[in-house]
């Protein structure tokens, strides 16, 4: 299934070789692999678990190299039914109408092919037929048509075993797996946490025209002790879903609905996000923001402290 949606388009550029954020050992690492390899024309496997950043590195292999002008062209193949395989990647002649498919739309470009995995047998044969001869050609033609696509395939489970269950074919495996990249869990990578948490939180408000917010310290606290079982993924959602229905200026660990026990506020945290709201909403005045959380100016001040 080809993702069109115009917002997911514009994550996707966004979110190219600079956006691989991170300090970790892993994030310097891919960013160095993504400059040493994105200018070959070579087939990429990508492994690591679901939200971790796969088609992230995709398409900044895609933006680093030769191709970045041509069509980057996502595919999530679990959401591809098998008869529908051949038409969507091989296009459909009928009487005087002839679809693209997604192949001949990425010719000159990158296709990239979530969950690969997913595809069946037959579908799997004529992936490789395709990667073989780099020729297309559309149901219900008599026409062969020559394809220039670079392939970037990804999995969140592991083809090798695949394949010896015989599952998956070797053959299109060997073909897929020249350049082999690995994400990893969010959760491995704490330190990167805070910094594509500001990062995401920023650009969230700004695409969607809210009020410009910033995380208390509990709640960066708290965003770096959760496991993140959903990884990046995950992590977008539960900052675009506090950013929209935060109330102050500060969005704190009780706005992010993340269930683990160092995620729940005090009473102490509640009240200092609250001040630190209210200071903020009159612009530092405290003789004012004493006034909205009726207490006296002189205890605001020793609170402040």
């Amino acid at each position: 299934m080809i993702r069109n949606n115009s917002s997911l388009q514009k994550q996707d550029c966004f979110f190219a070789f600079d956006n691989i954020l991170g300090k970790s050992d892993w994030a310097k690492r891919t960013r160095r692999r993504v400059m040493q390899l994105g200018r070959h024309r070579f087939n990429t496997f990508i492994s690591g678990p679901e939200g971790s950043g796969k088609q992230l590195v995709a398409r900044a292999l895609h933006e680093h190299g030769p191709r970045r002008d041509a069509p980057f062209i996502p595919v999530d193949c679990s959401r591809l039914p098998s008869f529908l395989f051949r038409t969507q990647m091989l296009g459909c002649a009928y009487r005087e109408t002839t679809t693209l498919g997604c192949l001949r739309s990425a010719d000159g470009g990158t296709i990239y092919l979530s969950n690969v995995d997913a595809l069946d047998l037959d579908s799997q044969q004529l992936l490789l037929e395709v990667i073989e001869s780099s020729t297309v050609k559309a149901h219900g033609s008599d026409i062969t048509e020559k394809v220039d696509v670079r392939v970037i395939a990804s999995s969140t489970t592991c083809l090798e075993e695949a394949v010896r269950n015989g599952k998956f074919l070797p053959q299109l495996y060997s073909r897929l797996c020249v350049l082999p990249f690995e994400t990893t869990a969010l959760t491995d990578r704490k330190e990167d946490i805070q910094l594509i948490a500001k990062h995401l939180l920023a650009r969230i408000t700004f695409e969607q025209g809210l009020t410009a917010t910033r995380f208390s310290d509990d709640a960066l606290e708290a965003l770096v002790s959760y496991n993140w079982p959903g990884n990046v993924g995950e992590l977008w959602e539960t900052i675009e879903e506090a950013a929209q229905n935060v109330a102050g200026e500060f969005i704190g660990s009780y706005d992010l609905g993340i269930e683990n026990a160092n995620s729940w506020p005090t009473l102490e945290e509640m009240q200092r996000d609250h001040i630190r709201s209210t200071i903020d909403r009159v612009n530092g005045d405290v003789e004012r923001a004493a006034e909205l959380l009726g207490i006296a100016e002189g205890e605001l001040r020793r609170q402040m402290e």
